[in-house]
């Protein structure tokens, strides 16, 4: 019952981090999915109501955290990566879809042995079968290349795998400006420009009004979680520029993606709402 794109975004976003805490010597990854039962202290520890959850243990064998750090790895901005390599966001947001799910996460750490990160979801009542609908048409691309752009490392891996997987080509970026030099020496190589809006140094819609100086009918989707934050009126001044709301499906984005390459432009709306 829970967001299959947001716990895909969870999990990416601890392996993440774990890939960069064992980046110098190597290690092991390991992720544990078990059944258990809360009660009394164990889940008034969590602040959970007590009852059945899916516990998810987490762990690498990384260069681990000291508890002062550990304290503060669920805050906003914070971060202990290098500037240009992280904004801090990661781990909040993971924390917030955790706790928007009805769970717990928490994490243990000892440096120079590895972090755990313990999280806990409340188990599904099963529910009887409602009657299974039609599957929407599977759309898939032409072999187009498509440039992607997003600061964070697991919003732009999961956009790559879900374009890739439908057909596409497709080059990431992870700033707008290694994007606009790339576009500018290879006009006409690129079907469509897809692009995070909040972004350090340059935004979505100030990429794609830099791109219309030197290409006026490259399509542009803009990806954002503040939907209704950007006007509908910039949109159209600089041109052949759609949305798509975060967080989106495969399917969401492959087929919003299919549109654009077949002259509809639509803006699309969140979905979880």
């Amino acid at each position: 019952m829970a967001s299959a794109t947001q716990l895909h975004q969870v999990l990416l976003n601890l392996g993440t981090n774990s890939s960069h805490a064992m980046q110098a010597s190597g290690g092991i990854m390991r992720i544990v999915v078990r059944p258990v039962t809360l009660e009394g202290e164990a889940a008034a520890r969590h602040q959970l109501s007590p009852g059945a959850y899916v516990e998810i243990l987490f762990s690498d064998s990384g260069h681990g955290m000291d508890e002062e750090i550990r304290l503060r790895i669920f805050d906003p901005f914070f971060t202990t990566k290098e500037t240009g390599q992280g904004t801090g966001l990661g781990l909040s947001a993971v924390h917030g879809i955790i706790e928007a799910h009805q769970g717990a996460i928490e994490a243990a750490s000892e440096v120079n042995v590895g972090t755990t990160f313990t999280i806990y979801l409340p188990a599904a009542v099963e529910e009887e079968a409602a009657p299974e609908e039609a599957p929407a048409p599977v759309v898939r691309g032409n072999n187009e290349l498509i440039a992607v752009v997003d600061d964070e490392d697991m919003v732009r891996a999961f956009v790559q795998m879900a374009l890739e997987r439908s057909g596409y080509r497709v080059r990431a970026f992870d700033t707008a400006a290694a994007c606009l030099e790339t576009l500018r020496k290879k006009p006409g190589e690129f079907a469509l420009l897809l692009t995070d809006q909040t972004m350090p140094m340059m935004k979505g819609l100030e990429l794609a009004e830099a791109v219309r100086q030197f290409d006026l009918h490259l399509p542009v989707m803009i990806m954002s979680g503040y939907f209704s934050r950007i006007s509908p009126d910039n949109l159209a001044r600089i041109g052949h520029v759609s949305m798509i709301a975060k967080p989106f499906t495969n399917a969401e984005i492959s087929q919003a993606v299919h549109r654009v390459m077949n002259g509809q432009p639509a803006v699309t709306g969140p979905t979880d709402q």
